[in-house]
């Protein structure tokens, strides 16, 4: 067995909002239809940070963390203050 985070967990992981260097303030979202749930972030007049769709809100907050993490835009230093 291997322990796993909980879907409250992966949402304090995620950061409610993104700020870059490109000056954009980045709002997060999710997003539920037939196709399933996913979540990204958006910002005005710039394509947004997205995903494919996953059949669980768990399995799309867990995605976008590592697409956080390997773009840079969060570090694991971030994600583990937020645990705390």
């Amino acid at each position: 067995m291997a322990p796993a985070y909980t879907l409250a967990e992966l949402g304090l992981l995620l950061p409610k909002g993104l700020g870059g260097n490109d000056g954009h303030n980045w709002s997060y979202y999710h997003r539920h239809c037939w196709k399933g749930e996913s979540v990204g972030y958006s910002s005005y007049g710039v394509p947004s940070i997205e995903q494919d769709w996953y059949q669980n809100e768990a399995e799309s907050r867990a995605d976008m963390i590592i697409q956080l993490l390997e773009s840079g835009r969060i570090t694991v230093e971030e994600c583990n203050e937020r645990l705390k």
